[in-house]
């Protein structure tokens, strides 16, 4: 008897071992998906990083390319500017000398006879 209730608290400690290890397995499985589910995000978000980076690529390479096309242009812009305050400048330098080569002159004789109003509006 006393044999069988040994075998009996032995069998009983196994059960409860066998539980424990059971449980431990559950636990275990539970955390293996759970491991899982987060790597299968994680690579989700790894390729939505990639795909961003690879539109900044994309969208740095455009920028540069307008950046060039835009300096090209400021350059024709400022030559053409310059060219033009040339022009305005030879216009006005033109306009002044002209203004004083006439302002030098000797002034022309009069060909009145007076100073009266009927020899002045006859000028």
């Amino acid at each position: 008897m006393r044999r069988l209730t040994q075998r009996e608290s032995t069998a009983a400690q196994w059960e409860r071992e066998m539980k424990n290890i059971l449980t431990s397995v559950q636990e275990a499985s539970a955390i293996f998906k759970d491991l899982s589910m987060l790597v299968i995000e994680q690579g989700a978000i790894v390729d939505r990083i990639d795909f961003n980076l690879e539109q900044a690529e994309e969208n740095m390479d455009a920028g540069i390319e307008n950046l060039i096309v835009v300096r090209v242009h400021l350059a024709r812009g400022c030559a053409r500017g310059r060219q033009r305050v040339l022009i305005v400048g030879v216009a006005v330098a033109s306009l002044y000398s002209h203004r004083l080569r006439r302002s030098l002159r000797a002034p022309r004789p009069s060909t009145a006879c007076c100073c009266c109003a009927w020899c002045s509006s006859s000028r």
